[in-house]
């Protein structure tokens, strides 16, 4: 949780706005009009009474303002939210009062996407022409006291969002006089892709795959993964290193080794989130979908157990991470993915020429591309040396170009996500 102090005093950097409410115009006009009848007629009633009517709105003045004085605030937000997932912002008063509560005081937190210019002019997206705001409201604070309200809301676009400047507001204690603090200090929401589910599918095909790339690796070269399990009976395609020849001899018949597999298998996940020159919304929404895509594996991967996971971004920005799995990692891998820009320039070729040897040649290489690649020739590619260990990464590689529908059947979104989904905001009491 990231938590940010607001200090407030009568006279620090804050923006006072005082302004009358319509029933204080209201009032007004009713003080003239009887100051002006009894300055006319001299009836002394009516002078009392337009005597008796000028405390009130004096002490409303008065009231008001020292309402909002002395108070401190403390805003409680989460790192980050899955888009269309409910989150919750929740708002500490401190009222440093000596003798009187703080009554009848309004909070609003405006938020605000962060949207890009590429963006800005293809989406009608939620804040473009009304801002979001969160509310809550503080019937009563007593002197030395605090009190907590939140607020929630739900986030149908990735990105970042900025949250404030808050606004104080109180017409305490007759509303005919409206008192606003403007707070400049702002925070900052990530909102991560929305999360999916993988279908059974996609882990039958690399189930498969896996077996059939350890297989090819025993057939060519004899090698072995994982730690010694058991003893079987012999299987076409083993390996003849794996024969325990004492046991073979003494049951008449060959028996292998059999060793444990790993729990789980290096992966690296690349996404190109490739745009063309003149975009369409549709062209976003297909970046959305690997981004999300990408972000549900790196996170059941993450659950299976312990291997070595990798992320990158192919754009003008590139990204890189790799490490073993962690819930660290994965919330570095889930930010990356928050902020990742749709790009019309990308260079696979310039990619794979600074990290691909920092990816190991026996990690699985799932590549979520918007735009169909052509691999390049290994030689142009990388230096003479590494084009080996190049010509593993492309023989464990994995294509999937969301045009064409290969995730369809792979990957569900667990809701709707489009791109005139709105984001509520609701309030909640004290």
């Amino acid at each position: 949780m990231k938590t940010f102090h607001l200090e407030f005093g009568r006279l620090g950097g804050f923006l006072l706005r005082l302004m009358f409410t319509r029933a204080g115009w209201w009032y007004i006009l009713m003080i003239a009009f009887i100051a002006a009848g009894a300055a006319r007629q001299q009836i002394n009633l009516m002078i009392l009474l337009w005597a008796l009517m000028i405390p009130p709105l004096v002490i409303n003045l008065w009231f008001s303002g020292s309402m909002l004085s002395k108070i401190r605030v403390t805003r409680h937000l989460p790192w980050g939210v899955c888009a269309g997932d409910p989150f919750g912002v929740e708002l500490e008063v401190t009222s440093n009062r000596r003798y009187f509560s703080v009554r009848g005081v309004s909070i609003f937190d405006p938020l605000q996407w962060e949207i890009s210019k590429s963006m800005r002019s293809l989406f009608d997206y939620p804040g473009k022409h009304t801002p979001l705001v969160g509310r809550v409201h503080f019937a009563s604070i007593p002197a030395h006291k605090t009190c907590t309200a939140s607020y929630r809301g739900v986030l149908m676009h990735r990105g970042r969002y900025r949250l404030g400047p808050m606004t104080l507001r109180t017409e305490y204690p007759f509303g005919l006089v409206r008192y606003r603090k403007v707070i400049p200090e702002t925070a900052e929401l990530l909102v991560y892709p929305q999360l999916g589910t993988i279908s059974s599918r996609w882990k039958e095909l690399q189930r498969r795959r896996q077996e059939e790339l350890s297989h090819l690796s025993q057939t060519r070269f004899g090698q072995r993964s994982g730690e010694f399990h058991s003893l079987r009976d012999y299987q076409t395609g083993d390996s003849f290193q794996w024969i325990h020849w004492k046991t073979s001899a003494r049951l008449d018949r060959l028996v292998v080794r059999q060793f444990e597999q790993p729990h789980g298998r290096d992966t690296f996940l690349l996404v190109i989130p490739w745009i063309p020159e003149n975009p369409e919304p549709i062209d976003y929404a297909y970046v959305e979908r690997a981004l999300s895509f990408t972000a549900s594996m790196a996170r059941d991967i993450t659950q299976q157990g312990s291997c070595q996971l990798g992320l990158g971004i192919a754009s003008t920005k590139p990204e890189f991470l790799l490490g073993p799995t962690s819930q660290t990692l994965l919330r570095d891998i889930f930010v990356r993915l928050a902020v990742a820009e749709a790009d019309p320039e990308f260079s696979l070729k310039e990619y794979l020429r600074k990290y691909s040897n920092r990816i190991g040649s026996n990690h699985t290489l799932i590549v979520v591309t918007t735009k169909k690649l052509h691999l390049p020739e290994l030689e142009t590619v990388a230096d003479p040396e590494d084009i080996w260990h190049l010509g593993g990464l492309y023989e464990n590689m994995v294509q999937l170009i969301v045009p064409e529908g290969d995730l369809d059947e792979l990957f569900s979104l667990d809701g709707r996500l489009s791109e005139d989904s709105n984001a509520l905001l609701t309030e909640a009491g004290v």
